[in-house]
């Protein structure tokens, strides 16, 4: 029933470290600004970790040799080298900053590149778009990953009217009760860390959950009482075997309870229309879900057959500015920004290694709508999608995705009338008993936050691929708030 509770009253359904955890944060030396998205590797090159857009990163201590040096680079910064024993034994007052020192660029200082030919922005697109395919991995990787995704929505507005109903307690002032008291904003949050198997095909990857928890927001207690009310009133009113039909406009959607083998009238069957499948089909479901959500990222980067980013596939769409250069982690990057003719939706900045024209980063954000749909009062809205992109490359000398930011907006909404009837086909006389109707006008927006890291990236062959068996047996583990380590495995 809680679908049918779902369409009346529209329900839906964060840190600290443990003291093994130290949280490093990065700044300018100078204007004490923080200094997001910095590469951070270690001496002996099994590391690597990129600060998040605050400037902050974490280091476990079970997790590293403490007689490594660590290394803090970024683009317009001196290289910076810190003695990781000194850090990891600060005591937890101490402020576990690392300051970096600006690099001063002369305007007239000359760069001398692999050529020395001074490239315009066209020929620099040119040749990343020649390189692509010696500059990035294509084949079958193990990758180890940690992946997160913060989701928050927010009713915006709802307003129902021409309310009937057959069923006396549910009301327009128990609506009301619901609606004045109802907690507007929900959400998720989700991190999980796996290991990835594949390419960037589709049917071609794999994942093992190896760990995963989740913070679910909860309505107040007002909502939870008048939950259980309009619970008992249907368990109350709804006859057994019946089935329901909604209706809106010329279409409507049959739920049959009795084909479900529950009693409508039993209180455990206003859980019917959540999921009722057994615990490992929950767990295949929530590794597949994961998949997909890796999956969608690694499908649309840019030298990919159908990329989200288009400025090197159809290049001849977009405004390119006069290549700029400077330093990044040692070595000398043109920076160029991006910005569409006409048609297409993002413009950005890409960082291209001058030595081999391998683009290391990308910061990207649409200028218009990314997708817009409405039809017959529905209508839906993604107006918002921008993020980051970096790239490290790996012991082949090949670049891969080692970071992914993002952040999405939606709005949704309906403008549309609702009957939900209540059927049943073993009650002598007529089939109807009971109807709820209404004219909702409701607007909900959502907030989709994701981030990605790639610990590791080595090659597989196809029969080490073909043999990887995927036994998911991990669910999330459900929490108030995220308050101990989760990078132990890693």
């Amino acid at each position: 029933m809680n679908r049918l509770l779902l369409l009346l009253l529209f329900t839906a359904t964060l840190t600290a470290n443990s003291q093994n955890t130290r949280v490093i944060k990065i700044v300018d030396s100078t204007t004490l600004d923080a200094i997001p998205y910095s590469t951070i590797y270690f001496s002996n090159n099994k590391k690597t970790a990129i600060s998040d857009d605050t400037g902050r990163f974490e280091l476990v201590k079970s997790e590293y040799n403490l007689n490594d040096t660590i290394f803090v680079s970024t683009m317009g910064y001196n290289e910076t080298s810190v003695d990781l024993n000194m850090l990891m034994n600060r005591s937890i007052e101490d402020s576990l900053i690392i300051y970096i020192n600006k690099k001063p660029i002369d305007l007239d200082e000359i760069y001398i590149t692999s050529s020395d030919k001074n490239y315009t922005s066209k020929e620099i697109i040119d040749q990343i778009e020649k390189n692509l395919k010696y500059n990035y991995t294509y084949d079958l990787r193990e990758k180890k990953i940690f992946f997160r995704e913060d989701v928050k929505s927010i009713i915006e507005d709802i307003e129902i009217t021409k309310f009937k109903s057959s069923i006396k307690e549910i009301s327009n002032s128990l609506l009301d009760s619901f609606s004045s008291n109802y907690r507007r904003d929900f959400g998720n949050e989700v991190e999980i860390l796996c290991k990835f198997y594949g390419n960037h095909e589709k049917e071609k990857q794999k994942i093992k959950i190896i760990k995963a928890r989740e913070i679910l927001n909860k309505n107040n207690d007002i909502t939870t009482s008048l939950n259980n009310r309009l619970k008992q009133i249907i368990n109350e009113n709804v006859k057994s075997n019946s089935y329901f039909k909604i209706r809106s406009g010329i279409f409507s959607r049959k739920f049959d309870l009795s084909s479900q083998e529950v009693d409508s009238v039993n209180k455990d069957s206003v859980n019917f229309f959540n999921s009722r499948v057994d615990e490992e089909k929950s767990k295949e479901n929530f590794a597949n879900l994961k998949k997909n959500n890796i999956n969608k990222i690694y499908s649309k980067l840019f030298f990919n057959p159908a990329p989200e980013l288009t400025f090197i596939k159809k290049k001849n769409r977009f405004n390119f500015s006069e290549p700029e250069l400077t330093f990044m982690g040692g070595d000398l990057i043109y920076i160029i920004s991006f910005y569409p003719k006409k048609s297409e939706l993002y413009k950005g900045k890409i960082y291209v290694n001058s030595d081999n024209f391998a683009i290391v980063r990308i910061d990207f954000t649409n200028i218009e709508s990314v997708f817009k749909f409405k039809l017959l009062g529905v209508y839906a809205d993604r107006y918002l999608n921008s993020g980051k992109m970096f790239f490290s490359k790996n012991i082949e000398d090949k670049y891969y995705l080692s970071y992914y930011q993002n952040t999405s907006g939606m709005r949704n909404g309906a403008k549309r009338h609702l009957k939900i009837i209540e059927k049943n086909k073993h009650f002598k006389g007529r089939r109807k008993q009971n109807q709820v109707s209404f004219y909702i006008n409701m607007r909900v927006g959502i907030i989709y936050k994701r981030e990605m890291q790639i610990f590791e990236s080595k090659p597989i062959n196809k029969t080490s691929f073909e043999n990887i068996l995927e036994e998911n047996k991990v669910l999330p583990e459900y929490l108030d708030s995220f308050t101990t380590n989760f990078w132990d495995e890693f």
